[in-house]
């Protein structure tokens, strides 16, 4: 048995052997081990199989369980806890599911990560339980507390925000990228969800990229915090 294994399980052989007045010699030559194998087992670094375990038992006048019990492990330590607002089109996350956090317009809003086969998603927390309407969820957090409000939350599916992130590293913020297409990026920018968003929409009536999308889903009189990242062979 694996040592590893060995250190899951305590047992109270030395005892009751002791109790009953018999040797580790004379055990062990009940039950067809060696002496060694005794004193290895009543060490803890050795678990015996199936039937030494009843052959000692049965010896012992006792119950396998009352000899061999799994080791209490101590408690996980709790995660901090925050209450968050999930950016929407994040209604297949799940429990247990990585989040990154961005304060948006006094909002702590999570955006679900990414995640990619060969390697572990930028993440600051799981998902612990989402409410009933599947806006808001509870989130644990890795670390007692996070600066947020040094971030960036963009929609968009660009390439090109990657070259943005760099320049916005220089300035000490960080981005947080959402992956959404063009037309859901500026929806999420209409209700206030995200800082940014991309966009790469070309205008099959006027050939012009991006404008056209935006003046319909944007009154003039209306601010919004903007980047149009233009890829006219884009849609």
């Amino acid at each position: 048995m694996k040592k590893r294994a060995a250190a899951e399980v305590e047992n109270r052989l030395s005892g009751l052997r002791r109790k009953r007045g018999f040797s580790a010699a004379w055990l062990a030559n009940a039950v067809g081990v060696s002496r060694q194998t005794i004193y290895a087992i009543e060490g803890g670094s050795y678990v015996p199989n199936t039937a030494v375990a009843l052959r000692l038992a049965g010896l012992l006048e006792a119950r396998v369980e009352d000899l061999f019990t799994l080791a209490e492990k101590a408690p996980a330590q709790d995660l901090p806890s925050r209450d968050v607002v999930l950016l929407p089109g994040s209604d297949l996350v799940e429990q247990g599911q990585p989040v990154q956090l961005c304060r948006v317009d006094g909002h702590l809003v999570a955006s679900a990560s990414s995640a990619a086969p060969c390697f572990f998603p930028a993440s600051d927390g799981i998902v612990a339980g989402k409410a009933s309407g599947g806006r808001k969820a509870k989130v644990r957090l890795y670390a007692e507390d996070g600066d947020f409000g040094k971030r960036i939350l963009i929609a968009g599916c660009d390439p090109g925000i990657s070259v943005l992130a760099r320049h916005a590293a220089a300035a000490g913020l960080e981005l947080v990228l959402a992956h959404r297409n063009s037309s859901q990026a500026l929806s999420l920018l209409k209700e206030g969800a995200v800082h940014i968003a991309g966009t790469h929409l070309r205008d099959e009536a006027s050939g012009e990229s991006n404008l056209p999308a935006i003046r319909r889903m944007f009154p003039r009189s209306a601010s919004w915090a903007l980047i149009v990242t233009i890829c006219p062979w884009g849609r």
